[in-house]
C-alpha cells in the first residue's frame, strides 16, 4: 500500500501541535501559564540532554542532538568559546521562593563548568508570549517603595493611593496632587523600575540566584526565539517602549487584588 505525504512537521511543530490540542479546552488563564512551564521545561531539557554535550564537546561525529541549534544559541550567548569542551552542566527550573514568598524573576538556573574555568552559575528570564504587553510585575504599594528606596512622603502617598483606587485615572480624579507628583518622579525611577521589574535587580532575593543576567522570548505568533543579556534587553526596552507616566509599563492591579498590590504590564520585544 501507498500513500502520498501530505505534510512534514519537525519536532518542535509536532510538539506544539500536541500542546495546542491537549489545551485548546482550557481557559485562557490556564493555557498560558501552561504554555509558559512547558517552555521552561523544554529549555531544561535541551540544557541537560546528553546529546547535546556529546555535540558541543565533538565526541560524536553523528550525534544530532537535541534541538542542539537551541543549546548552541544559549552557549554562545553566556560566552562559551565553541573551543571549550563542557565537562559538567546543569539545569533546572526549580529555584527557590523568595523570602517574601514570591517568584523570583530567574526561571531557569543553569550550572557549568569547563575545562577552562571553573563552575559558573547563568540565570535566565524566559517569557512565552504572543500579546504585546504582559503581566510582569506585582507587588504591593510598600514594596514599590521600599525597593524603590523613596523617601519622599508625597511620592510615598502617592504609591498607596493608587494602590488603592487601581489606576491613574481614578488617581487623577481624587488625588490630583499626588497624580502630579507621580507625573513629575515616575520617569526618573524607570531605569530602576525595569531592572526590577524584568530582572529583580534592586529587589529581593539572592542576585545570584534569583535575579536574571539573560531573557529568552519565544514568540507564539511568529514562532521565533530570541535570547539577550538582560542588561541590553532592557536599556532597549528604556530607549523604544512608552508606557504610562514616562515609564515603560502600564500600570493596573491583579485581577481581583484592586487595593492589595500594583500591577505592571511590560512590552515583550
Amino acid at each position: 500500500m501507498y500513500t502520498a505525504i501530505d505534510d512534514v512537521l519537525s519536532l518542535s511543530e509536532l510538539e506544539q501541535c500536541l500542546e495546542s490540542k491537549s489545551l485548546e479546552n482550557e481557559n485562557i488563564g490556564k493555557r498560558k501559564a501552561t504554555e509558559g512551564k512547558n517552555f521552561e521545561k523544554r529549555l531544561v531539557s535541551i540544557l541537560n540532554h546528553s546529546s547535546n554535550i556529546k555535540k558541543w564537546n565533538q565526541s560524536s561525529s553523528t550525534e544530532d542532538g537535541y534541538f542542539y541549534p537551541t543549546f548552541q544559541q544559549i552557549m554562545s550567548l553566556i560566552g562559551l568559546s565553541r573551543n571549550e569542551k563542557i565537562l559538567k552542566i546543569e539545569a533546572t527550573d526549580k529555584i527557590p521562593r523568595l523570602e517574601t514568598g514570591g517568584q523570583p524573576k530567574t526561571d531557569i538556573l543553569l550550572t557549568i563548568t569547563t575545562d577552562r574555568r571553573s563552575e559558573e552559575m547563568f540565570t535566565f528570564s524566559c517569557k512565552r508570549s504572543s500579546a504585546k504587553y504582559v503581566s510582569i510585575h506585582e507587588y504591593t504599594a510598600e514594596s514599590f517603595i521600599e525597593v524603590l528606596d523613596i523617601k519622599d512622603k508625597k511620592l510615598q502617598e502617592a504609591f498607596l493611593k493608587l494602590q488603592e483606587v487601581g489606576g491613574f485615572t481614578e488617581l487623577k480624579k481624587r488625588y490630583d496632587a499626588l497624580y502630579k507628583v507621580m507625573e513629575k518622579e515616575l520617569p526618573i525611577l524607570n531605569k530602576k523600575l525595569a531592572e526590577w521589574a524584568y530582572a529583580g535587580i534592586g529587589g529581593y532575593g539572592d542576585p545570584k540566584i534569583h535575579w536574571a543576567n539573560y531573557i529568552i522570548v519565544f514568540k507564539n505568533d511568529t514562532k521565533t526565539l530570541e535570547m539577550e543579556k538582560i542588561d541590553v534587553y532592557i536599556a532597549n526596552i528604556l530607549q523604544n517602549v512608552e508606557g504610562q507616566m514616562g515609564t515603560s509599563f502600564q500600570w493596573t492591579y491583579p485581577s481581583k487584588k484592586k487595593g492589595k498590590a500594583i500591577q505592571l504590564k511590560g512590552k515583550i520585544t
